[in-house]
């Protein structure tokens, strides 16, 4: 911008403190020092100065990717400034670090891996989880709050990384409503066609049962439909990549999830942020896995085809008891009863 060489001040200009130069003060919205002088933009520029992209001021600028803000307009733009490495980062939206966990599994029964989606009403502070190993937040238009989503978990400590999201949760009084939701994924990268057959038929067998766990108003809702793949239907795939692209995720064992990320998906659970529940459910749903993986498609309807739900509430209850957690047949024991 042209700098006046007069003495004359010119209307709307203003005189450097520094170099006695007049500048357009209007135009140039004034360009304050870090000790609160305003002085011309060559000045600032010699200061090495940056000029704030959004108010147009050069007031303690820092720089990302080919952006300057302010700290005030950094804030209210949503980006934070971080202190290790120098640079505004922009933390509305985040991934997971990188989870990297023992291969111990003394709470958590199966090695099947799993990944889990917490939508939220309110999270306060979320930000603070930048950089989090384990766990990445985005924006879903369904909620208020911010969906949180993991990387691969595995074992006790992606358990352990479950129980440290929801004691911050806790801590900063974040909130779930009825529009929320909690939804697992639970990798299928290793199993057959045939396992994959018989986990399938296991679930469509067995709805009813699961959804004596949740609360009604998630109950096979439009976010968690019925399956419209029946058994006829998974009986006859021979071509689960193919089969999957066709299926809709808005369904309560979401099959569409084994085309995009090698997973099903389990949607029928609602939102929470307890972490007892949230891992209960993940040990049980991984335990019946494993039992249809491992028996086969014939087995599993053989087995359960002749029995009605109570009975195979009972069946399931006893898997999870012969898998070592008899926590769990008391706890959804418990709520098939309310």
């Amino acid at each position: 911008m042209p700098i006046a060489t007069s003495t004359y001040a010119w209307p709307h200009c203003t005189k450097c403190p520094d170099c006695g130069n007049y500048y357009d003060a209007a135009a140039d919205h004034g360009i304050i020092t870090s000790d609160g002088r305003i002085v011309c933009a060559n000045c600032a520029e010699l200061y090495g100065w940056q000029i704030c992209d959004e108010c147009h001021r050069a007031v303690d600028c820092e720089i990302c990717d080919e952006h300057s803000y302010c700290a005030d307009c950094a804030e209210a733009l949503g980006w934070s400034y971080c202190e290790d490495c120098e640079i505004l980062e922009n933390v509305d939206e985040f991934e997971p670090a990188g989870f990297s966990g023992r291969n111990s599994y003394v709470n958590m029964p199966s090695k099947r891996k799993f990944g889990i989606e917490l939508e939220t009403d309110r999270c306060d502070d979320y930000q603070e989880l930048m950089g989090d190993p384990a766990w990445g937040a985005k924006n879903d238009a369904t909620i208020n709050g911010k969906e949180f989503y993991s990387d691969i978990l595995y074992g006790d400590d992606g358990l352990d990384a479950i129980e440290r999201l929801c004691s911050f949760a806790n801590n900063n009084d974040w909130e779930v409503d009825a529009s929320c939701g909690y939804h697992a994924h639970f990798d299928m990268t290793a199993e057959s066609d045939d396992s994959l057959k018989a986990i399938a038929i296991a679930y469509i067998m067995t709805c009813e049962v699961w959804g004596k766990f949740v609360d009604n108003s998630r109950i096979f809702n439009s976010m968690c439909k019925h399956n419209k793949a029946d058994l006829s239907a998974i009986y006859a795939i021979d071509d689960w990549q193919n089969f999957s692209r066709f299926q809709t995720r808005y369904e309560w064992i979401n099959f569409a999830a084994y085309s995009v990320h090698g997973t099903f998906e389990v949607r029928l659970h609602e939102g929470t942020l307890d972490s007892r529940e949230i891992c209960n459910w993940i040990r049980a749903h991984a335990t019946f896995m494993d039992w249809a993986s491992s028996a086969g498609w014939a087995k599993v309807r053989n087995t359960l085809i002749c029995m009605n739900n109570e009975e195979r509430l009972d069946f399931i209850g006893k898997l999870w008891d012969r898998a070592g957690c008899t926590d769990l047949a008391n706890y959804y024991g418990e709520k098939a009863c309310v």
